[in-house]
C-alpha cells in the first residue's frame, strides 16, 4: 500500500512537469515541447552549478592562504539549507496539512501512517534535489582544489545524506505553523504572503551577514578573518567536519538532526489524523446591504483580475514576488552604493558600466513578475463565460496587461528612483533607467501573455500548478532572463566604447516598446480569435 501512495507522488510530480494532466482526453504535450523544457530546467541547473561553483571556488583559494579549508562547506550547507527550507516550506503546507485528497485516503483502508510517510517521503525527495544544486558543485570544486581526507571524504557523504532531514524537519514545523495560524484568520492570503516575506528577508539578511562573519583584519595586506563564521554553530560543524574529518564536529551535527528529526516525525505521525481533520471554524459573514457601483468593460475586468491576484497566495508569492524583490535588490544595491563610489575613483571605467549593471539588476528582478503568463490557464472551467459575455476579446486580453502593469509598474519605479538617487546618475542616466525598467515590465507583461494564449495549461487540479507550471510560465521566465543577459552584454560593450548608459537605455526602451506594439496588433485579430475559439 505504501510503494502505491509513493508511486502515485512520483507520478504527480513527475506529470506536474511534463504536461501530463489529469484529463487524459487532452492532447499531450509535443516531443519538441518536452524537449525544450527539459534543455530549460537543465539550463537553469547549469546557471546555479556554476554560480555556487565560483563561490566555493574563491573561498577555497582564499582559504589556501589562511588554512580555514572548512569555509566553503560552511558557506555550501547555509546557502544549502535556505534553499531546501524556503523551496520547501510551502509545499509541506500543501501536501501535508491541506491537501485536496486527505479526507479521500483517509476514507479509504489505508493506514494514515502510510499516507503521511509517503508524502514525507515525497519531500525529502524534493530536499535532496535542492541540496544537489548547491552541495554538489561546492563538493566537486573544493575536492579539486583542495581535496578531502579519508574521514573528510565520509562526514562529507554522511552531511549530504542528513542535511535535508535537518531542513525538512524545520518546513515541516514551519508549514505546521503557518498552516494553524491561517486556517484561523479570514484571509489566508496575507499569512501566507507575510510568512514568505519574512522567509525572503531572513534569506538576504544571512546573505549580507556573510559580509559580518567575513571581516578584514587591519593589517595592511588586509588578511581575511573567517572566525565569524563559527557563530553558525551547526553550519561551522558541518563545515569543520566536511573539510577537516572533525569526528566532534560531526557528532554535533549529527545530534542536532537526528534527535529533532525523530521527534517531530514521531509527534506528526502520531496526530496526522488529527490534524488534518480539525475543524476550525468559519467566521460568518453578516450581509450588508451596499449600493451597487457601475463601471465601464475594461474597468470591471481589471477589477476581476485584481481581486483574483490578490486574493490566491499561490499567485501573488509565484507570479508577483519579483515586486518584492525588486525593493531589496534596490535597497541593497543603495547601501552598497558608497563603497562602488569609492572604487570609481581608482577605475574610471567602472563609471560607465555600474549604471549597466545596477538597471541590469532592476530589470532583471522586475522580469521575474508573471502575472499575465498563467493568467489565460487560470480560467480553466469559467473561461466560457468571458468567451459568451458580449465583450471584445482584445478587450479582455488587454484587461490582463492592463492588470500586470498596474501590480509590478510602481515599485519598479520606486526602485529605480531609488538606485538612481543612490549612485547619482546624470539627468539623462536617471531618466533612461527608469524608462528602461517600465518597459521591461510591459514587455514581460505582453509576452508573457502571448504565450499563456499560445500554450494554455487547463489540466490542473490545484491552482499552483497553472501559476507555477506549462510552458508559458517557463517560457517567459527564461525568455526575459536570456532578454535581460543581451542589454547587460550589450551595455557593456557600449561602455567600452566610451558610450553613456541612456544610448543603450533609450535604445533597449524603443526595442522593448516595438515588440509590445507588435504582440498588442496582434492580440486585436489573431490574438482574439485565438481566444474566442480556446476550448478548456
Amino acid at each position: 500500500m505504501f510503494k502505491t501512495l509513493l508511486k502515485s507522488r512520483f507520478s504527480a510530480f513527475w506529470a506536474s512537469f511534463s504536461g501530463a494532466g489529469a484529463n487524459k482526453k487532452k492532447k499531450q504535450q509535443s516531443m519538441a515541447t518536452k524537449v525544450l523544457l527539459i534543455l530549460l530546467f537543465v539550463f537553469l541547473a547549469g546557471y546555479l552549478a556554476v554560480a555556487f561553483g565560483a563561490m566555493a571556488f574563491g573561498m577555497d583559494i582564499m582559504a589556501k592562504e589562511t588554512g580555514d579549508f572548512w569555509v566553503s562547506q560552511t558557506l555550501g550547507a547555509m546557502v544549502a539549507s535556505l534553499f531546501c527550507i524556503v523551496g520547501s516550506v510551502f509545499t509541506a503546507k500543501t501536501q501535508i496539512f491541506e491537501s485536496k485528497d486527505n479526507e479521500l485516503l483517509l476514507a479509504m483502508p489505508i493506514p494514515p501512517r502510510y499516507i503521511f510517510l509517503s508524502r514525507i517521503t515525497m519531500l525529502l525527495v524534493v530536499n535532496y534535489a535542492l541540496e544537489a544544486l548547491v552541495m554538489l558543485p561546492v563538493i566537486f570544486v573544493h575536492t579539486i582544489v583542495v581535496g578531502y581526507s579519508p574521514l573528510g571524504a565520509l562526514f562529507t557523504l554522511l552531511v549530504f545524506i542528513m542535511l535535508p532531514f535537518f531542513t525538512l524537519t524545520l518546513s515541516v514545523l514551519l508549514a505546521w505553523v503557518i498552516s494553524a495560524v491561517s486556517a484561523r484568520l479570514k484571509n489566508k492570503t496575507v499569512i501566507s504572503v507575510l510568512f514568505t516575506v519574512f522567509f525572503l528577508v531572513i534569506y538576504f539578511v544571512a546573505c549580507g551577514a556573510f559580509g559580518g562573519f567575513i571581516g578584514a583584519s587591519g593589517d595592511e595586506e588586509a588578511n581575511i578573518d573567517f572566525s565569524g563564521l563559527k557563530k553558525t554553530y551547526i553550519f561551522y560543524w558541518m563545515g569543520s567536519a566536511m573539510s577537516d574529518g572533525n569526528a566532534l564536529s560531526f557528532l554535533f551535527f549529527a545530534l542536532c538532526t537526528i534527535i529533532p528529526a525523530l521527534l517531530t516525525f514521531y509527534l506528526l505521525n502520531r496526530s496526522f489524523v488529527k490534524i488534518i481533520t480539525t475543524n476550525t471554524g468559519v467566521k460568518k459573514i453578516k450581509y450588508v446591504a451596499k449600493e451597487a457601483k457601475t463601471s465601464t468593460q475594461e474597468g470591471a475586468l481589471v477589477k476581476k483580475e485584481l481581486k483574483r491576484f490578490f486574493s490566491s497566495s499561490a499567485y501573488i508569492l509565484n507570479a508577483g514576488m519579483g515586486n518584492i524583490m525588486t525593493v531589496i535588490l534596490a535597497v541593497m544595491a543603495a547601501l552598497l552604493s558608497s563603497e562602488l563610489m569609492l572604487m570609481l575613483e581608482q577605475e574610471p571605467m567602472l563609471g560607465k558600466i555600474i549604471p549597466t549593471v545596477v538597471a541590469m539588476i532592476i530589470i532583471f528582478s522586475a522580469s521575474m513578475n508573471l502575472v499575465s503568463a498563467p493568467s489565460i490557464s487560470l480560467e480553466d472551467k469559467c473561461l466560457w463565460i468571458l468567451q459568451s459575455a458580449p465583450i471584445e476579446p482584445k478587450k479582455v486580453l488587454m484587461s490582463k496587461i492592463y492588470t500586470h502593469i498596474i501590480i509590478c509598474e510602481p515599485l519598479t519605479l520606486i526602485s529605480s528612483i531609488i538606485v538612481a538617487i543612490a549612485f547619482k546618475f546624470s539627468a539623462l542616466n536617471f531618466i533612461a533607467i527608469i524608462l528602461t525598467s517600465l518597459s521591461m515590465v510591459a514587455l514581460t507583461g505582453f509576452f508573457g501573455l502571448f504565450l499563456g494564449l499560445k500554450f494554455p495549461k487547463f489540466d490542473w487540479q490545484n491552482e499552483t500548478v497553472a501559476v507555477k507550471q506549462g510552458f508559458a510560465v517557463f517560457g517567459a521566465m527564461f525568455g526575459t532572463m536570456i532578454w535581460t543577459m543581451l542589454f547587460l552584454f550589450a551595455g557593456i560593450l557600449f561602455a567600452i566604447l566610451g558610450a553613456d548608459f541612456w544610448i543603450v537605455g533609450l535604445a533597449f526602451t524603443v526595442v522593448n516598446s516595438a515588440i509590445c506594439i507588435a504582440i498588442g496588433a496582434y492580440f486585436s485579430r489573431g490574438g482574439a480569435h485565438t481566444f474566442a475559439n480556446l476550448k478548456h
